[in-house]
């Protein structure tokens, strides 16, 4: 083999390396997630379902941007139906759009043996924008989670504040909110794809978050670092008071790039905040 074939192969590795690290789709499963909570050094989302099981608590989950339906199946055969479970997918591009759906994911990927399947009760899937969850009524999750998809949103800041409007009291939410890794200069922010100004002066998400109840960690699966948010429901609302620059925001597909490799997604979300004394980044 030449070097230069050697090199040609090595390129395209690394392109297709990127372009799978930022759309999981086939790989969206309960142990993917459990695997970059812990790595985050956070309870994995079993281990938190059994716990609140254990005292002899109702337990609900919505997954929004459940795509394919895998955590939502592994959920049902780990629990065995004993945990209420709801998926969400966009209108516009639904993978899955109810029972028959999961069905041919199971068939497709045997996560639950077929009399499992048949027995249990189906997770219940909804179509609906992230952006928008106002047709679901207040505290009625203990869980809200989400994989890979607010990095794809505009409106991060609803999509966090729905979550917690979503929450029973002490109920948690838990999003990977961005993916880590090399980006251009114009992203550079402690989360690339959620960049917030004040002033004029771009400041620490994560600290802005934070001042508002919630903790970004990081974890790990394959591929890039992952940022997740973590929120535990108290009494009030979330109200992160961000207001979406929409001359700034982009989707990064659109943006062209000197480097034939590079392989921008998502988008990155520009927003305005009057609030002071935050962390301003250097």
């Amino acid at each position: 083999m030449t070097h230069a074939l050697r090199d040609a192969i090595a390129r395209l590795r690394r392109r297709i390396g990127n372009r799978s690290s930022g759309c999981e789709h086939h790989n969206r499963g309960l142990a993917r997630f459990d695997e970059v909570l812990r790595s985050a050094a956070l309870a994995t989302l079993t281990d938190q379902i059994s716990e609140r099981l254990t005292r002899g608590r109702r337990v609900s989950v919505l997954e929004i941007g459940c795509g394919e339906g895998r955590l939502l199946l592994d959920l049902l055969g780990r629990f065995e139906g004993g945990v209420e479970l709801h998926g969400i997918n966009h209108e516009r591009w639904p993978v899955v759009t109810g029972a028959r759906g999961l069905r041919a994911t199971n068939a497709r990927y045997r996560i639950l043996p077929p009399e499992t399947s048949r027995r249990l009760p189906s997770p219940t899937i909804h179509l609906a924008d992230a952006q928008n969850l106002s047709r679901f009524p207040a505290r009625d999750f203990d869980f809200v989670v989400s994989q890979v998809v607010l990095a794809h949103v505009a409106r991060k800041d609803k999509v966090l504040e729905e979550s917690a409007r979503l929450l029973a009291p002490g109920g948690v939410f838990l999003h990977e909110i961005d993916h880590l890794g090399e980006h251009p200069d114009f992203m550079d922010a402690d989360l690339p794809r959620f960049t917030i100004y004040e002033g004029g002066a771009k400041i620490s998400t994560t600290a802005y978050l934070a001042s508002h109840g919630i903790e970004v960690r990081i974890g790990r699966a394959a591929g890039p670092a992952i940022a997740l948010a973590t929120f535990r429901k108290g009494n009030g609302a979330l109200d992160l008071g961000l207001r979406l620059d929409e001359s700034s925001t982009i989707v990064l597909k659109s943006v062209v790039t000197l480097d034939p490799e590079a392989h921008l997604w998502g988008v990155r979300s520009v927003y305005q905040t009057g609030e002071r004394g935050l962390e301003v980044l250097a």
